[in-house]
């Protein structure tokens, strides 16, 4: 075996190793400088041992590592490099802030929501589900999980047994409400998870045969994430819009800045819808696109594609591809209104 052939052989477990460490990294800190520094700095050491004998050790080593680290930053950089468009005008600016209803007070929402059997959220939100509960009524929800975890959950809210499933803060809040209210009010959940192919389609199905189940007057308030509660092609909003139409209202959530679980997302650029909504200067807001596109500029704002952060708490390694992290979509196409939080925590 030729020497140059015995270098090149060195790649493998140089790349193996790397790998590992880039994985191992978001262990250590969230940090995108920090999970991209480590992997090439792996690289280089695994190379750097296995090439002790070669007569081109530096080299291969250096090379390799710089092309590692061109892989990693290579799509944040072409990103970084994209045109951007000019920042909204203050005239749109001002039609946003006047027209989007401040989340101080929630009570507006009861006029948005009136007659509405299923209200799906793309993002938990304890708030907003109290008052729907406590002042709108509703008396079922649902989320992502497992059927008997569900049902484990629902025998707990009601009282009559002790915690056997992992619970948080509205699953408490759910038992206590309970336990304030006649057996008849009572709150219950339900879980429309669903595990393997056509994921969004058999989730909706679970949530229309609940709807069956709970007649006529039944409404639901239904949690899950921007992906699956939008209703483009193939997901989970969009089955569900075609059977409840006007019954259905998707709420998606937006953000400009923050964290999600340890990794920090900074500010959007101007391709972003957040961005107009920064210069709103309102830190949270709901808007409503039923009312807010009888406006010829603001609908003319919200049917253009622009993009949406989409990001969950396994964000991880995807933040290398920007791509992967956002959506192109014009939120017309996606949602009947969104929650835009300045900060997401």
């Amino acid at each position: 075996m030729s020497d140059a052939l015995k270098d090149a052989l060195a790649l493998l477990p140089s790349i193996v190793c790397a790998s590992v460490a880039f994985a191992l990294s978001f262990l250590v800190s969230g940090a995108l400088w920090f999970n991209v520094a480590i992997t090439p700095v792996a690289l280089a050491a695994c190379m750097w041992f296995l090439l002790r004998n070669s007569e081109w050790r530096l080299a291969a080593t250096v090379i390799s590592s710089l092309v590692v680290l061109a892989v990693l930053i290579g799509p944040s950089v072409i990103d970084r490099m994209a045109s951007r468009p000019a920042p909204a005008s203050q005239e749109l600016v001002q039609h946003l802030a006047a027209a989007a209803i401040p989340l101080d007070d929630l009570e507006p929402l009861r006029k948005v929501w009136r007659g509405t059997r299923v209200i799906a959220l793309g993002k938990p939100d304890r708030r907003i589900t109290e008052f729907l509960i406590t002042q709108m009524g509703f008396r079922n929800f649902a989320m992502e999980m497992a059927f008997d975890d569900a049902n484990a959950t629902d025998v707990y809210i009601q009282g009559t047994a002790a915690k056997t499933v992992p619970s948080d803060e509205i699953v408490e809040w759910m038992r206590t409400y309970n336990a304030s209210v006649p057996k008849v009010d009572r709150v219950h959940f339900h879980g429309i998870d669903y595990q393997g192919d056509r994921r969004d389609f058999r989730m909706a199905r679970n949530v229309l045969a609940l709807i069956e189940t709970l007649g006529p007057e039944g409404r639901l308030i239904l949690w899950s994430r921007n992906a699956q509660v939008s209703s483009a092609p193939g997901r989970m909003g969009s089955y569900l819009r075609s059977t409840l139409r006007d019954q259905l209202y998707l709420t998606g959530y937006e953000f400009d800045r923050g964290f999600v679980g340890r990794y920090e997302v900074p500010p959007a650029d101007s391709r972003y819808y957040a961005a107009t909504l920064r210069q709103t200067g309102k830190p949270a807001l709901f808007l409503d696109f039923r009312t807010l596109m009888l406006q010829p500029a603001l609908e003319t704002w919200i049917e253009r594609a622009q993009f949406t952060h989409e990001v969950q708490d396994y964000y991880g390694p995807v933040r290398l591809l920007p791509s992967w992290t956002r959506t192109d979509d014009s939120w017309s196409s996606l949602f009947d209104g969104v929650i835009y939080t300045e900060q997401r925590q």
